[in-house]
C-alpha cells in the first residue's frame, strides 16, 4: 500500500505542477515531487520491484489520482473542487532573464551526457562481480548485492534515454545540440564509482529543480518534470548503496545553473 500511495504522489505532483501559477509554491512542490520519487523507489526495491520501472514518469490528471485516493477516503470527495477554472490567472513560471527554453535544455543535456558517459564507461570497466563485491556493500544481503550491477545498466539506459529525448527537444525548437565533452571522473574502485554516481545523481536532482523557474514552455517542462523525479528516483537508490538515507530531507533544494556547472565541469577535461 505504501509503495502504491507514493508512486501515485509522484504521478500527481507531475500532473499537477504545470498547472501553479506562482513560482514560489512552483518551487516548493517540485521539492517535495522529487522526495516522493525517493520514497516510491526505496518502497519498489523493499517490494522486489526495480526503484525506477521509466525514464520519464508520467503524469496524473486530478481525476485519476481521486480515483486511487478515493479508495482510502470515506468522507464525500468532490473532483470538480480541485479543478481550475477558466478565470485562473496565467502561470507566471518563466523567470525574469534571458534564459531560454533551448538555452535549459542544452543545460541539461550538458549534465545528461555526463551522467550518460559516466554509466556507460564505468560499467564497461567493471565486472559485474566486481560491482557487487564492492566494499561499500559490504553490510548488503547477497540477494541485494548481485542485483546491483542490472539497476545500475537501468540508470545508465535512462540517461542515454534521456539525452536522445532532450537532444530531438533542442532540434525540434530550432537549436543547437550540445555535444558530448570528453571526462574523467576519478574513480579506480568499484566502491568509488559508486560514490562518483552518488554525487551525479543527487546534483541531477537538484538542477532539475534549480532550472524549473526558467522554462516557459509547457511541454518542456512537463517532460523534465517527470525527468526530475526519475532522476530521484536514482538519487535515493544510490544513496542506499552508499550507506546513506536514501530520502535525507522532507524537501529536495535546488543547485543554480552556476552551481551546477561548477559541479560539471570537475568530470570535463575536454569540451
Amino acid at each position: 500500500m505504501a509503495r502504491a500511495l507514493e508512486n501515485t504522489g509522484v504521478a500527481a505532483y507531475a500532473g499537477a505542477a504545470p498547472k501553479v501559477v506562482n513560482n514560489d509554491v512552483l518551487a516548493a512542490a517540485a521539492g517535495i515531487h522529487s522526495v516522493e520519487a525517493r520514497h516510491a523507489a526505496f518502497l519498489n526495491l523493499v517490494n522486489d520491484a526495480s526503484p525506477y520501472p521509466n525514464a520519464v514518469d508520467e503524469a496524473q490528471s486530478v481525476s485519476e489520482v481521486l480515483e486511487v485516493a478515493g479508495e482510502f477516503v470515506t468522507s464525500e470527495v468532490d473532483p470538480s473542487a480541485y479543478e481550475t477554472g477558466e478565470d485562473r490567472p496565467e502561470q507566471a513560471r518563466k523567470a525574469d532573464n534571458d534564459t531560454s527554453d533551448v538555452d535549459v535544455l542544452n543545460y541539461a543535456l550538458t549534465l545528461e551526457h555526463l551522467e550518460n558517459a559516466f554509466y556507460r564507461d564505468g560499467l564497461a570497466g567493471f565486472t559485474d562481480e566486481e560491482v557487487a563485491n564492492a566494499d561499500v556493500l559490504a553490510s548488503l544481503d547477497a540477494s541485494v548485492r548481485e542485483a546491483v550491477p542490472d539497476h545500475l545498466r537501468t540508470v545508465g539506459a535512462h540517461e542515454r534515454a534521456h539525452v536522445d529525448a532532450i537532444t530531438a527537444t533542442v532540434q525540434d525548437l530550432g537549436g543547437t545540440p550540445v555535444e558530448e565533452a570528453t571526462y574523467d571522473f576519478g574513480y579506480e574502485t568499484p566502491s568509488e564509482f559508486l560514490g562518483v554516481a552518488r554525487a551525479l545523481e543527487n546534483t541531477g536532482v537538484a538542477a532539475y529543480k534549480g532550472a524549473a523557474p526558467t522554462v516557459s514552455a509547457d511541454a518542456v517542462f512537463s517532460a523534465a518534470i517527470g525527468i526530475h523525479s526519475v532522476e530521484a528516483r536514482h538519487a535515493a537508490f544510490l544513496n542506499e548503496l552508499n550507506e546513506g538515507s536514501p530520502f535525507p530531507d522532507g524537501v529536495d533544494e535546488p543547485m543554480s545553473m552556476s552551481e551546477v556547472r561548477e559541479v560539471a565541469a570537475g568530470f570535463i577535461v575536454e569540451e
